[in-house]
């Protein structure tokens, strides 16, 4: 299956992925680290069904949320500590 399929099975059009720009300073780049991990985490609980697995898939994902807006709002208030 390719990227394309996964997408258009999501419902998700492709277009509005290869029209998404980041910038290329730390926001830009952990956005794309924390896009790229919870693709791995959907791709995870898309392929179990192990009821265990999936809650701990949640609770990962719901922690990598958090701590990304966290540290993206702490970041935009002194950005030159986080440098």
């Amino acid at each position: 299956m390719t990227l394309a399929e996964l997408l258009t099975q999501m419902g998700i059009p492709v277009e509005s992925v290869t029209r998404m720009r980041l910038g290329r300073g730390v926001v830009g780049k952990a956005t794309w680290v924390v896009i790229v991990a919870l693709a791995v985490l959907g791709l995870v609980a898309a392929r179990t069904n192990d009821v265990h697995l999936l809650w701990g898939v949640v609770g990962l994902s719901g922690l990598l949320v958090v701590l990304y807006i966290f540290k993206v709002f702490s970041f935009a208030k002194s950005p030159s500590v986080d440098t």
